[in-house]
């Protein structure tokens, strides 16, 4: 029994590292990031629609989106006859990701476009947050920052295991939720939910604070 989960949990992974190699070079094109951006946030959306609403040419959108659905990234949802033309809706295939040994088949050049793509996604959710004022203040929000100073080989794969597990819990709360909203006609909400493990060289900080975010001694 053990080995068969064992296998499983392989293959997925595999998968997982498949599909995130292609996000990652999805990504790399910032009109592309910003198009799958703006889906992931707004839902299904037509072609046209993300043209006006983004300012940008329908032949550029439509050329992008094609890609994006070649990455895995969005998919067709319906058609439409308009006019003599054919208007496709696209919706976001899943949690934008980028983890795993594909991402080493990228260049080198490529590499910062997509990880400031998916960290300006993250960024820019915290900022409208804020302006937003959603935290609120019934304290249903989570925020953390650990720096870990002492971490062997086997800790940093253990930690990106875990990262993995609370990405597949997520997704599992999402679809349970869904369930739920369809039996209860309650408004949804949007949530954020992001994570990030990583190595570095010296950890960031602030003026006045050492790079573990502590005062410096005066």
């Amino acid at each position: 029994m053990e080995g068969d989960m064992t296998v499983t949990a392989v293959g997925k992974q595999r998968l997982m590292w498949t599909a995130s190699g292609k996000r990652a070079k999805a990504m790399a094109d910032p009109t592309r990031a910003r198009i799958l951006q703006h889906v992931v946030e707004e839902g299904v959306k037509a072609a046209s629609e993300i043209s006006n609403e983004l300012l940008l040419p329908l032949n550029t959108v439509s050329y992008h989106c094609n890609k994006l659905a070649r990455f895995d990234c969005i998919e067709l949802v319906k058609t439409e006859i308009v006019r003599g033309g054919v208007k496709k809706y696209w919706r976001a295939v899943d949690t934008d990701f980028i983890s795993g040994p594909d991402w080493q088949e990228m260049t080198s050049d490529r590499k910062p476009g997509a990880l400031m793509g998916m960290m300006s996604w993250v960024l820019g959710d915290f900022e409208h947050a804020l302006a937003d004022d959603t935290f609120g203040d019934d304290g249903r929000w989570h925020l953390m920052r650990n720096a870990l100073r002492s971490v062997d080989q086997q800790g940093l794969d253990d930690l990106l295991a875990v990262h993995m597990e609370l990405y597949h819990r997520s997704n599992e709360i999402q679809r349970e939720a869904s369930e739920r909203l369809r039996e209860t006609g309650e408004e949804a909400i949007k949530v954020t939910s992001s994570s990030q493990c990583y190595r570095v060289a010296r950890f960031g900080g602030r003026s006045g604070h050492d790079d573990s975010g502590q005062p410096k001694n005066s």
